[in-house]
């Protein structure tokens, strides 16, 4: 069992990264599972102003602080599927660092492999 506290951001990511997902039935379902945990509840939305237009979220980041960080407990196999999802994910920007490092780091080191030398680096 892991126990991850996450932000605003870093759940409304994670909700739509995996909602992003192809995969088979297990792991689709995995994906779920984890999603209907981090999802943001309709108070929570409200309250950082979230709108969802198909595969885009906006939100007001100014008001990220009026929601507090909840804590998400993961099983083994839902944080092992998260890991693998976030290490495999070829769509990052420098910008999403503030927020993906932390959620590694919470991953723990014995489930975050991270390939340090990037692509083009052996």
């Amino acid at each position: 069992m892991k126990q991850l506290d996450l932000n605003v951001r870093q759940r409304l990511n994670v909700t739509a990264l995996l909602g992003q997902q192809k995969g088979n039935i297990a792991q689709i379902r995995l994906a779920c599972r984890i999603i209907d945990k981090v999802e943001l509840t309709p108070a929570e939305r409200e309250a950082v102003d979230c709108q969802a237009d198909g595969a885009t979220i906006r939100w007001s980041p100014a008001k990220e602080v009026s929601v507090p960080a909840r804590r998400i407990e993961l099983e083994d196999q839902e944080a092992r599927y998260l890991e693998s999802v976030l290490n495999g994910w070829p769509g990052f920007a420098p910008s999403d660092i503030q927020w993906l490092e932390p959620l590694l780091a919470a991953l723990g080191p014995e489930l975050t492999r991270v390939n340090q030398a990037g692509p083009g680096r052996q």
